[in-house]
């Protein structure tokens, strides 16, 4: 027994070191980003003495500049002053018939070859010697050589460092919101070069100022001027622009342009049979051309979802969608071979429609992108894998509609999908930001590229610990970019992006309506949880108030994130005054509490909007600052008439004396006016002091009066009915994806009120998902029915499909229902419309007690379509029986 003991301990401290020296050659590393691909640590530390000596035999004269700048300004600050030690620092280009001969004379590894781009760094007690075959991999060394001062120590060792993709690139989107100043985007060269990222790409639809196209551009788009000034910025840093110019889809601001109108299908595609289409294309190349100049063209050519369903359907007939897509992709090659471009594009299209494959030259290179995180991205990029094309992999920061980036869904995504990538033969990598809404601040983005930059420069193995990976990466990036403890604090930021029922990091909940009351919004679950997130957002900009980085950009990146703080606190605050609001109309709560709330937040919602205007401007041109600031003011209006809200309540079911609308009680006291119909509301409308009946569609538009000022205007509809009330039973429970498309309950579908395709969350639209919708009424009586009406909306790329067929059963004793009529459509699925459609039905006049309505699901969505296979999803709208 005593023996086991004996030996249980001796195999407890052996795992123990064995632990221990795992841990120390994991994190005894240098903490350089991007992670470097060889490093043998050695046993002493580098000592810089103030009596030392620089060395450099660059042909780059801003690489000399950088350095003296560098060695004046930030490694002075290493010194230590001991005037009888004197050290060394080499920066040295080796050519390449002398390199291994040079490496084998220091005793160094020969037979490594680090390209154009790899160095090595030999560290020794007294002396750094940074080696390169060329000007370039010498400034990544030097980089690294940066990087390393900022450690508290620099061990000595030797590093072998080289890229794995020679293409490493960034996307900026630039076209939908915000457009960067010159200075912004030369700031974006110099901070992301640092980290030896070296392509970047504008992404481009109606932001560059084309002389031979001078409408389509805003006053503040970006000149051919200021990308050759860029280009020779983005050179001094190693760093290749990519001329880019979306050249089929998403082109609905250039068609909506007096005089190109006629050149679009579906309101956002070039249209291929227009011969206009490539005139205007020929001359986009040719200026771009001439300002970028550089080996790729980005075309883009992506989610051109409508394409042959309108002026292009003959086309599409004749030559199938596949061959309508490459016959303009192959009239665009032929446009940018007369500039010697390479065309590079989005895959997605490629990917739906296979038998494009065959039908587009070999010399364009595709992008597959996604987004989403995923342990594996191989099944998805086998095809393109495999079709014989160069690729690239195109993963994303995650930034978009988020009020910060979502950095749970980009570490995992980022990094897996440049591992596939890489193993599956991909050439190159375009980590990519999208402003699809216009709110997001480019001074968030920095972790999401420097995260890509460390990944593609040095490509995780298959079975690599990613989490680990991660984990060692921000450890590094308190040391580069904050020089700071920082990040251990924004692991507690990002994790709000795991709260899925509150959101509070996604612009759509800071901006969504108040009203109406969505019981999920209220409930105490969400009360607590609201509270919870509240009090960890005040304690990180409490911390992030008082914390220190001692960099100049970690600086102004605390403001940002701070700005995103903020934001969130508005949107749990606007979430907790909805559910004050419905405490008061429980008497729960008293009014003067409610309207201490709303003055805080007004003088939030100010602090947060000079904030914003401050740093946009830091980074953007005037262009798309009204429409942001307007946004904050819309919330800033939607919350100061809180007390003035009030509602129109209509009976759930019809009487004799037609149906009762009833106007809720407000927190104000002030009287409340409407007027019918078309009236405008005027201080001579009458006054609401009673109920309202009607056997009439109603309009009503009512309204609040404080001091003689219009507090609260709204406008109701409601359609009169024989089926108000009528439901008895609905198979199927509405999708919980969003609290709006439960639409009111149980009864919603027969209360009379009519939903717009123009919004899906109004709370008139009930969504369902996955299976035939059947709906049962019941009568008092038998009635006499003429007339069926049913509304149904679709938009194919958001998902949301037509049922394939409405069949109308009836009933004499509400349980053996006969089929009596089939309502079909024509609609295609593949139309980029959005439509609201309604199946109608006109009946011999008819006695009728019980009615089955059954909407026949569509099924999964359509092959070609993204998000090919999964559940679509079917909206309903009012049933209207007369």
């Amino acid at each position: 027994m005593k023996r086991e003991k004996i030996m249980k301990r001796k195999q407890a401290i052996l795992l123990l070191i064995l632990s221990y020296c795992f841990c120390f050659s994991i994190y005894a590393q240098y903490p350089i980003i991007p992670k470097p691909q060889e490093i043998k640590l050695g046993s002493d530390q580098f000592t810089f003495s103030i009596n030392h000596q620089i060395e450099c035999n660059s042909t780059d004269t801003i690489l000399l500049k950088n350095l003296n700048q560098w060695i004046k300004n930030s490694a002075i600050l290493k010194v230590q002053a001991n005037k009888m030690v004197q050290t060394k620092i080499s920066l040295l280009w080796v050519g390449p018939k002398k390199w291994s001969m040079f490496l084998n004379k220091l005793q160094l590894n020969k037979n490594f070859d680090p390209g154009i781009e790899g160095y090595v760094i030999w560290i020794e007690k007294n002396s750094i010697m940074v080696l390169a075959q060329s000007n370039q991999g010498l400034f990544y060394g030097f980089q690294s050589l940066k990087q390393l001062f900022k450690a508290e120590q620099i061990p000595c060792g030797i590093i072998y460092d080289k890229p794995q993709f020679s293409i490493r690139a960034w996307q900026d989107d630039i076209s939908r919101g915000p457009i960067p100043t010159l200075n912004q985007l030369k700031k974006e060269i110099e901070v992301l070069s640092h980290y030896k990222l070296n392509y970047f790409t504008l992404y481009t639809e109606n932001v560059f100022k084309y002389i031979t196209h001078p409408g389509i551009a805003p006053a503040d788009g970006i000149t051919a001027q200021e990308i050759k000034e860029l280009k020779q910025f983005a050179k001094e840093h190693y760093v290749t622009l990519i001329a880019n110019q979306q050249s089929f889809g998403h082109m609905e601001k250039l068609l909506k342009v007096r005089g190109y109108e006629d050149l679009g299908e579906a309101n956002h595609i070039l249209s291929p049979s227009n011969e206009r289409t490539y005139e205007l294309l020929k001359n986009f190349y040719a200026e771009q051309n001439e300002a970028y100049g550089g080996e790729y063209f980005q075309i883009n050519a992506d989610e051109t979802f409508g394409l042959g369903s309108g002026i292009n359907k003959p086309l599409a007939d004749s030559l199938g969608m596949g061959g309508l897509y490459s016959l303009h992709i192959n009239r665009v090659n032929q446009l940018l071979q007369k500039h010697q471009k390479k065309i590079i594009m989005w895959s997605d299209i490629i990917s739906h429609y296979p038998e494009i494959i065959p039908q587009i030259s070999k010399d364009i290179t595709l992008i597959p992108w996604a987004y989403h995180s995923e342990e594996s991205f191989v099944l998805m990029l086998q095809n393109i894998a495999q079709s014989g094309f160069t690729f690239w992999v195109a993963p994303g920061i995650n930034n978009w509609l988020n009020l910060y980036p979502n950095v749970e869904v980009f570490k995992e995504n980022i990094h897996n999908l440049i591992r596939d990538g890489y193993h599956l033969g991909a050439k190159g990598v375009l980590n990519t930001s999208w402003d699809d809404d216009g709110f997001a601040l480019f001074g968030n983005n920095w972790q999401g590229f420097i995260w890509g930059a460390d990944i593609s420069w040095n490509v995780p193995q298959k079975n690599e610990n990613s989490l680990l990976r991660w984990t060692n990466f921000q450890k590094n990036f308190d040391v580069q970019f904050w020089e700071a403890p920082i990040e251990q604090e924004l692991n507690k930021i990002y994790k709000l992006h795991r709260t899925r029922q509150l959101n509070l990091l996604r612009n759509e909940v800071l901006f969504e309506p108040i009203f109406p009351l969505h019981e999920s919004y209220i409930s105490q679950e969400k009360k607590t949880e609201l509270h919870n997130q509240l009090e960890q957002i005040i304690s990180s900009i409490n911390f992030l108030e008082s914390s220190k980085p001692a960099s100049l950009l970690g600086k102004e990146s605390i403001n940002y994130i701070l700005l995103s703080l903020h934001l969130a606190k508005l949107s749990a605050s606007k979430n907790l005054l909805r559910i004050a609001y419905a405490d008061w109309k429980k008497n729960m709560l008293s009014s003067v509490d409610i309207l201490n709330r709303i003055k805080e937040f007004d003088q939030e919602i100010n602090h947060v909007k000079n904030e914003f205007t401050n740093l946009y401007i830091q980074e953007n041109r005037n262009y798309w600052l009204k429409e942001n600031i307007n946004k904050l003011e819309l919330l800033r209006k939607r919350v100061l008439q809180i007390p003035y809200y009030f509602e129109i309540e209509p009976s759930q079911t019809n009487s004799w004396k037609g149906r009762e609308y009833k106007f809720t009680r407000s927190i104000s006291t002030q009287k409340k006016v409407f007027t019918w119909g078309k009236n405008p509301i005027s201080i001579h409308s009458p006054e609401y002091k009673k109920p309202i009946w009607s056997r009439q569609n109603l309009h009503l538009t009512s309204a609040h009066m404080d001091a003689g000022e219009w507090k609260f205007i709204r406008q109701d509809s409601f359609i009169f009915h024989k089926a108000i009330g009528a439901i008895k039973h609905i198979n199927l429970k509405p999708s919980s994806y969003h609290p709006s498309y439960q639409a009111g309950g149980r009864l919603a579908l027969c209360d009379g009120k009519i939903g717009s395709s123009h919004d899906l969350r109004s709370g008139f639209w009930q969504g369902y998902s996955g299976s035939d919708l059947l709906i049962d009424l019941e009568f008092e009586k038998a009635s006499s029915i003429q007339y069926f009406e049913m509304g149904f909306y679709q938009n194919t790329p958001s998902w949301v499909i037509l049922p394939k067929q409405i069949e109308i059963y009836l009933s004499e004793n509400g349980t053996d229902y006969q089929i009596f009529q089939v309502l079909k459509h024509e609609i295609p699925l593949n139309s980029d419309q959005v439509i609201k459609h309604s199946f109608v039905h006109k009946f011999v006049k008819k006695k009728i007690k019980f009615i089955r309505v059954k909407a026949v699901y569509a099924g999964p969505l359509p092959e070609k379509h993204p998000g090919a296979g999964s559940p679509s999803m079917m909206f309903a709208d009012e049933i209207i029986l007369r």
